[in-house]
């Protein structure tokens, strides 16, 4: 099937991602891709990292994403808990010293 049967699974499209596909592939895609729609967006992505992301980099390659810069990471818990003071009835002041917060980063 030609790139006109893929746009035509979603037509309008703006952008099409070539998930997991090799950088062989994704460069003949893509070609045929801007050959038929050449305002279309061509993404690459899945499979690339930083030994191999240079061969995902061609002329009708728009976007290379590298999902190791996101999940090779780990996740810091950060919060902000912020709890209701009373009312000093008197002059409408918060009392400070009941004002708390807490942080947790791990």
């Amino acid at each position: 099937e030609g790139p006109g049967d893929l746009y035509s699974l979603c037509p309008g499209a703006d952008i099409v991602m070539l998930d997991n596909f090799s950088p062989q592939t994704v460069h003949t895609v893509a070609k045929a891709l801007k050959v038929e729609f050449p305002r279309l967006v061509v993404e690459a992505s899945g499979g690339v990292t930083e030994k191999n992301i240079s061969q995902f980099f061609g002329p009708d390659v728009d976007v290379v994403s590298l999902g190791s810069l996101t999940q090779s990471f780990s996740a810091v818990d950060y919060s902000l808990k912020i709890f209701q003071v009373p009312m000093d009835s008197n002059n409408l002041n918060y009392n400070n010293k009941n004002v708390r917060s807490s942080t947790t980063a791990g």
